[in-house]
């Protein structure tokens, strides 16, 4: 097993904690080097890292951890994951605190940040939590402030049946009869016997809490109390009889707790109340909104009418005009008995072409595009024959004089099939259709 030391913070040989080469439970086989412990200087906390079969991280924590120690043993799980897992590796975390005291405030919140921010963790289980240290992590689980699925587990075996049922792994038949949970000391499930170096002196002992043991029996009182606590439910139900009585000397941390689920309730309940607000004002706004769209539709539909029906009403005074005021007053001007009479009549003459000045479609005859033989059909249909007659005076085939009518209704932007084209042709005045030059 190498040895890599770094500010004083690895183990020196002997020191790191001995792994049994298989797992007395799974049968799979266990790796672990020098390097994934750190023991901080003092000896009073130890963590060591070892890989069970190819998904599991095991972890084993000793003593009392301090925010430093516990940034220090990060960077040795960092280290430990880089040698293992590949960057995609999903796997399942087995984290062992039965000869654990705890820990600072500090150094639990980056423990809770470190292991939030890691990418492939599966699920993480737990066992030999000590009470206070169990309400810490019970309060953080139970308040949802784990990202990964976290359980607290009996024992090793509990823990490594869940993980290998999580992660998929093929236990292994064991056929050593040396290595079984008989030979485990009650202390570790699977700690094997420390090969010690006699040369160098053993480390400081593990410190312990005498305090933490008075307080085992209220601390599980209070565990019971909070699992009775349900985040979706409003009020707590407090249960005496389990909780101990009021001389409890964790009776402020009860009353706190429930002043914080008042808190939350009241949280829950304002934002409720504001999702409610929130969903009645948006089925407001798709109300207004289909309303305001059917209107627009509708109103969308009474402007197109209205502009076909002043398109119809230009185009069958245009055709009146042309088709029989026009022709009638050129009769008259014909008939004129008098100077006074030719006067007036072209005077008429001049103020009807001016009327129709306004009436007529706005179409330049440089737009028209007409071919030169959609520009004779288009003359044609003018002057009044129809297709059967376009096509025999053409000698062209009627579908042919179909499909040049269809060719300048577009060029002439009369889209809509009801418009007389020979009305909308004689809407043109005569200087700018005789203009017209084919392209």
């Amino acid at each position: 097993m190498s040895v890599v030391k770094a500010a004083n913070e690895c183990p020196e040989p002997g020191q790191a904690e001995v792994f049994p080469a298989v797992c007395p439970v799974s049968g799979l086989p266990i790796r672990a080097e020098a390097d994934w412990v750190y023991r901080n200087p003092g000896g009073t906390y130890v963590t060591s890292f070892a890989l069970i079969g190819e998904r599991i991280a095991m972890v084993v924590a000793k003593g009392y951890v301090e925010e430093e120690d516990m940034r220090q043993a990060i960077a040795v799980a960092e280290r430990f994951k880089r040698q293992v897992f590949t960057a995609n590796t999903s796997y399942a975390s087995i984290e062992n605190f039965t000869q654990a005291r705890g820990g600072a405030l500090a150094a639990r919140r980056r423990y809770l940040e470190y292991t939030n921010r890691l990418k492939g963790m599966m699920g993480s289980f737990v066992f030999g939590l000590p009470p206070f240290f169990r309400l810490s992590f019970n309060l953080t689980r139970r308040l949802g402030l784990h990202r990964h699925k976290v359980r607290v587990v009996k024992d090793y075996a509990a823990a490594i049946q869940a993980a290998l049922a999580l992660t998929n792994e093929k236990p292994v038949a064991i056929s050593s009869p040396r290595v079984g949970p008989a030979r485990c000391p009650d202390d570790w499930p699977l700690a094997a016997e420390p090969r010690v170096d006699r040369r160098l002196k053993p480390p400081p002992p593990l410190r312990g809490d005498k305090q933490e043991e008075d307080f085992r029996d209220e601390v599980n009182k209070l565990l019971e109390f909070l699992g009775g606590i349900d985040p979706h439910h409003p009020g707590v139900r407090r249960r005496r009889k389990g909780d101990g009585d009021p001389t409890s000397p964790l009776e402020p941390v009860y009353g706190a707790i429930e002043l914080m689920k008042q808190d939350m309730d009241h949280l829950v309940e304002e934002q409720h109340r504001m999702l409610q607000a929130l969903s009645r004002r948006r089925d407001e706004l798709r109300q207004k909104s289909g309303d305001l769209e059917r209107q627009n539709r509708e109103l969308r539909h009474l402007l197109k009418q209205h502009a076909a029906d002043g398109r119809a009403l230009e185009t069958g005074i245009m055709g009146n005009v042309h088709g029989i005021l026009k022709p009638l007053l050129e009769a008259m001007h014909q008939g004129a008995s008098s100077a006074e009479q030719t006067t007036r009549l072209e005077r008429l003459n001049e103020q009807i072409d001016e009327l129709l000045g306004v009436f007529a479609p706005q179409l330049d005859s440089l737009c028209f595009n007409l071919t030169p033989r959609e520009l004779r059909v288009a003359r044609l249909i003018r002057d009044g024959y129809r297709s059967q007659q376009i096509a025999a005076r053409l000698r062209i085939a009627t579908r042919t004089v179909t499909t040049h009518r269809t060719q300048i209704r577009k060029k002439l932007g009369i889209l809509k099939q009801r418009r007389n084209l020979r009305t909308c042709l004689l809407a043109i005045p005569d200087d700018q259709f005789d203009a017209q030059k084919p392209i």
